[in-house]
């Protein structure tokens, strides 16, 4: 396994303590990574904002806003392109675990939502 105080003092290494990865990324990535969320988060603020008026052309430009959620999608990838797997760890224990995270969560709110 990975010693984390050891990783604290590299600075090219990103260490998320609530899920426990460990992301291989220098100080350019992490700061554009930053500012593409930031922009992201705007888009679809701006998104938002835009339906709640019942002008037309301003409905045109919402489509142009809904890009940040496909922003949120391509930083996702690449961030999953940049995880490290432990060596201990194999791919189908890795696929359970993922989708233990997503399918648990997704049967509870289907169980409360149609019950």
């Amino acid at each position: 396994m990975y010693n984390i105080n050891a990783f604290y003092q590299l600075k090219y290494i990103y260490y998320i303590k609530r899920t426990g990865v460990i992301f291989i990324l220098n100080e350019l990535d992490k700061k554009s990574i930053t500012y593409l969320r930031v922009f992201a988060t705007m888009l679809i603020l701006c998104c938002h904002l835009v339906v709640t008026f019942n002008n037309r052309l301003l409905l045109v430009s919402a489509q142009f806003f809904n890009v940040g959620v496909y922003l949120f999608l391509i930083i996702s990838g690449y961030l999953y392109g940049k995880k490290d797997i432990s060596k201990n760890t194999t791919y189908t224990k890795w696929l359970i675990s993922c989708g233990k995270s997503v399918l648990i969560p997704l049967y509870v709110f289907m169980i409360i939502l149609f019950c």
